[in-house]
């Protein structure tokens, strides 16, 4: 499988790229995947249209000048669900094979937020009930210090509480609009995160009713997710609680993800303890499940993808991704290679390159980084080794070896 990183075709940056550039760009590299497509925003809510946005703005309670200022933000980005849906049907006209996946990120809730089924806005009481709070557990965390200690993981926003069904109702009308517009798989970030932290810093407990039942109503949510799409992923983590606990139900997951460590970037070299723990556990517990390995990126500094363009060179960024698809290619992992998208680092403590002198944002085409010419050799190379294996299987078993070369 070949798999790329790129977020919204449609998002102008650079301002003169169009979408019909975009997807003759991706065209160009003819990959079977595209990990985070179209990403639902952390803490904004997805409007209908460009012509539509600030009427769901202001509904939702947000003033005037703010409900203005975001739809016109949408308009310019391409952030809206017409746009998603043009984004899918010009890219499936020349890769009908392509798989368009969607990112969703469950753990955050916030103001202002509505249903994107009904388009029915939520209230403030509403929000705050789909706010985690740990002592719903008899644990000694009110909702006040829980959301302390949980927004450091996020940065923004209240982090939410995956077992709170209105609140997965809202994450499934985001996946069911998504599918709708033809997003093919969906990809959830920290999905087993609630389960992780729990156990990590409050719990140290694996079997903790906290711990199983968060852990569950992600299984849970994998479950319904699949009801409008036929693959689902998430990070590994998830394994590591399963290693602890074997009693915790196995999602039914399609995909995992996991990212090269900022060290590993650094240094030009993989931890291979780490990467053949990981393969014996997606062996044990979900072994149809493909590993991806992806860039990754947060706030703040220090991350994968601050370093990677911070830290590293033009050419050292194409050694690493050669050395990345080497690596992955031996452990039969997927390497996802970043083409656009990705946060590079904190203005002002971090980020000194960035995409074309102005932009936050990883493009391989982007004269600071120039490595798309490297990513295409490595995707034209996985190319043509898949269609000669394929040409030399079909020889061999027109004269009768095909079985012995399969075995």
């Amino acid at each position: 499988m070949r798999a790329i990183l790129y977020v919204n075709l449609n998002d102008r940056i650079p301002e003169n790229r169009t979408l019909i550039d975009a997807v003759k760009i991706v065209a160009d590299l003819n990959p079977d995947f595209i990990w985070m497509g179209f990403e639902y925003g952390a803490v904004l809510s997805l409007p209908e249209s460009e012509e539509t946005a600030y009427k769901q703005y202001l509904k939702a309670g947000y003033p005037p000048k703010v409900a203005e200022r975001l739809a016109a933000e949408a308009k310019k980005r391409g952030y809206h669900y017409k746009s998603l849906r043009d984004q899918i049907t010009k890219l499936k006209k020349v890769l009908p094979h392509v798989d368009f996946n969607g990112a969703i990120h469950p753990q955050y809730v916030y103001y202002h937020m509505w249903n994107d089924i009904t388009l029915k806005p939520y209230s403030n009481d509403e929000i705050e009930s789909m706010v985690l709070d740990l002592s719903k557990w008899g644990l000694p965390y009110d909702k006040r210090r829980t959301q302390e200690m949980f927004r450091k993981f996020i940065g923004y926003g209240f982090y939410s509480d995956l077992t709170n069904e209105e609140f997965q109702r809202l994450i499934l009308s985001r996946v069911k609009r998504f599918a709708d517009c033809g997003v093919d798989s969906i990809w959830y970030d920290m999905l087993f995160a609630q389960a992780l932290l729990i156990y990590r810093y409050i719990t140290k407990d694996a079997k903790h009713k906290a711990v199983t039942e968060s852990f569950e109503a992600a299984v849970e949510l994998i479950y319904k997710t699949k009801k409008y799409v036929d693959k689902v992923g998430t990070w590994s983590g998830f394994l590591f609680l399963k290693h602890i606990n074997p009693n915790l139900p196995s999602p039914e997951i399609d995909f995992i993800t996991e990212n090269p460590q900022p060290n590993e970037v650094r240094n030009l070299r993989f931890n291979k303890n780490f990467w053949i723990a990981l393969k014996r556990l997606r062996d044990k517990f979900i072994p149809s499940a493909t590993v991806m390995v992806t860039p990754d990126w947060g706030p703040g500094c220090g991350h994968m993808m601050n370093v990677f363009s911070q830290e590293l060179t033009p050419q050292q960024q194409c050694q690493f991704m050669r050395i990345w698809k080497d690596f992955c290619d031996k452990m039969g992992f997927v390497p996802v290679f970043p083409v656009h998208g990705g946060n590079l680092g904190e203005e002002g403590k971090c980020l000194k390159k960035k995409s074309y002198g102005k932009y936050n944002k990883y493009d391989a085409l982007a004269p600071e980084f120039n490595t798309y010419g490297c990513i295409k050799s490595l995707m034209v190379k996985d190319y043509k080794v898949l269609l000669l294996a394929a040409i030399i299987g079909a020889i061999l078993a027109a004269i009768g070896l095909g079985r012995w070369c399969q075995k």
